[in-house]
């Protein structure tokens, strides 16, 4: 049940962040309008939903790997945050990075997505220690 729970919280935590990081701030539309789909309910519906996969992502990985408990880190909000930027220095970072070399896209739009990632994975790690590990 506590996978559960973290699993949607850290969805809707992630739409939240998605939404004020990379749409409100790094979307770049009006200089690079090519890269970018026209808007639709059902793209945004999409994304909310890899969102919520990526919450349950998270807290399933948090409860089977332990988190970080290893380092000897007890505090719940230290071991989620290095849970996060471990998660994100993973697999979100060099995931961007080969992607921006291969793919012609704007550095404003590749420094958002690091950026909301980053805020996304920490935010998840958090949420993850909180429900799942305190």
């Amino acid at each position: 049940m506590k996978i559960l729970i973290a699993g949607l919280s850290c969805g809707v935590i992630g739409i939240l962040i998605e939404w004020i990081i990379h749409a409100r701030f790094f979307s770049l539309r009006h200089r690079t309008p090519a890269t970018w789909r026209v808007r639709a309910r059902r793209l945004r519906l999409l994304a909310a939903g890899a969102l919520l996969l990526s919450g349950f992502t998270y807290a399933g990985f948090f409860a089977v790997s332990g988190g970080i408990g290893w380092l000897n880190v007890t505090q719940w909000i230290q071991i989620g945050l290095l849970f996060g930027f471990g998660c994100w220095a993973a697999l979100a970072l060099p995931v961007l990075l080969s992607i921006s070399i291969v793919i012609n896209l704007h550095r404003g739009v590749i420094a958002g997505l690091l950026l909301n990632w980053l805020l996304v994975s920490l935010a998840y790690g958090v949420v993850c220690a909180y429900v799942i590990a305190r």
